[in-house]
């Protein structure tokens, strides 16, 4: 999380609202995180194997992440269905990395067209995130 603000140059710790701001971090890189996970897994299982694996991870994440992030935040429900689909829409344009670190970005502090450095270094690890849980997961599936 630390190295992501950093990237982002998401100021998480600041004087005043830091878990504020700590959560609001926490929030998108999981939304994104999860979205990269059950991309990979549609991408590396057969329908029927993908609905099991893909179950038991959420149920994994509600217990460890989710119902956290709704503790903190009641209306967190509602963003993660807004960034599952966005994110999803955008795992099949030509150059994914890029427009999820655009819509990240966007979303952290809503200026991403001024962080071009930021955008790119982010657009790398997304699209490392995305090839490294494809690759696991096909080794998974055998």
């Amino acid at each position: 999380m630390e190295e992501i603000a950093k990237e982002a140059k998401f100021n998480n710790k600041p004087f005043f609202g830091a878990k504020k701001k700590r959560m609001k971090l926490m929030e998108e890189v999981c939304c994104i995180h999860t979205a990269i996970a059950i991309y990979a897994a549609n991408c590396s299982f057969k329908l029927e194997e993908c609905k099991p694996v893909i179950d038991g991870f959420l149920q994994i994440l509600q217990k460890y992440m989710l119902g956290i992030l709704e503790k903190h935040n009641p209306k967190f429900p509602d963003t993660y269905a807004s960034r599952m689909q966005e994110y999803f829409g955008m795992f099949t344009e030509e150059n994914p990395g890029i427009a999820i670190s655009f819509a990240f970005l966007n979303h952290l502090h809503g200026k991403p067209q001024l962080d071009l450095e930021g955008q790119t270094v982010l657009a790398v690890r997304f699209s490392k995130a995305m090839s490294a849980g494809v690759n696991s997961m096909r080794a998974m599936s055998g």
